[in-house]
Formats: C-alpha cells, sequence, structure tokens
C-alpha cells in the first residue's frame, strides 16, 4: 500500500483505498435499486464492503454514483411499467374470469389516457327534417375545420 500526501490538507490519503471504492460500485447500485427502503450503508454492506465506517463510504459513494443511481432506478421503473402492461395485456386477453378481463382493460384503456365520460346523454328521436338539417350542419362544420387546416 502506497501513501502520498493531500496537496489540500496534511494527512496521508492510501491509493489503494481510494481504488478500492470501485470494487462495490455495481453490486452498491444493484443493491440500492433492488431494496432502496433498506438505505445506503446496507446496500454497500449487502455489495461485501467490511471496512470501518460503512455510513460515511455509502455516503461518499451515493455523492460519487448519483447520475448512475438515477439512470438505473429509471430503467428499472420503465421495465416494472412495461412488465405490469404487459401482465394486464395478457390476462384482458387469455383469463376465463369475465371481471378479472374488464378490470384488466379499464386499467389499460386508463394508462392510455382513455377515461369513461361521467356524462350519458339519452337522444330523443327525431323527424327526417331535424336529421337532414343536423347532417347539413356537420358537413358544414368539417368544410370549415379542412379549409382552416
Amino acid at each position: 500500500m502506497t501513501n502520498k500526501p493531500n496537496k489540500s490538507k496534511n494527512t496521508l490519503i492510501s491509493i489503494d483505498a481510494k481504488e478500492e471504492s470501485f470494487i462495490y460500485d455495481d453490486d452498491y447500485i444493484k443493491n440500492l435499486i433492488l431494496n432502496p427502503q433498506a438505505g445506503k450503508t446496507k446496500a454497500l454492506i449487502a455489495a461485501g464492503y467490511t471496512g470501518d465506517y460503512p455510513a460515511q463510504k455509502a455516503y461518499v459513494m451515493y455523492k460519487r454514483l448519483h447520475k448512475k443511481i438515477r439512470a438505473a432506478l429509471d430503467s428499472a421503473q420503465l421495465m416494472s411499467g412495461l412488465i405490469g402492461q404487459q401482465i394486464l395485456l395478457t390476462t384482458a386477453l387469455t383469463t376465463d374470469n369475465e371481471r378479472l378481463r374488464l378490470d384488466a382493460a379499464i386499467k389499460l384503456m386508463e394508462y392510455a389516457d382513455f377515461k369513461p365520460s361521467d356524462k350519458v346523454e339519452f337522444i330523443e328521436p327525431q323527424s327526417k327534417a331535424q336529421i337532414e338539417r343536423e347532417i347539413i350542419d356537420i358537413t358544414a362544420r368539417i368544410k370549415q375545420q379542412e379549409e382552416q387546416s
């Protein structure tokens, strides 16, 4: 183990200790993503760190790796969402239970931003003349929209 003086402070830094932190990076990130509620220190210990002051070491590693950790968390959330949608789709298409199929279809529609309408309209019977006037109004609106586009 080679020591060299630190120019900013009058203490010695071990080169091997600095390189040692990179050994645990991948396992630390993996453990932190798999069980974020356990915390940074437990993620570092689960990665195999046995040195002194694991809480301080975990904090330093987290500060150094925070961009990688954020990217890994975003990727894990995206994969979880895709897997969840695949499960819903499979349930909606293959299950024999009609209630499960309905619930899965409703969730898929909600995720696609198709919300059920709260308003129900009852259409009264109309005469032939009213229907023809409505058709003329609709075609006029369509032509007007086409001219604006």
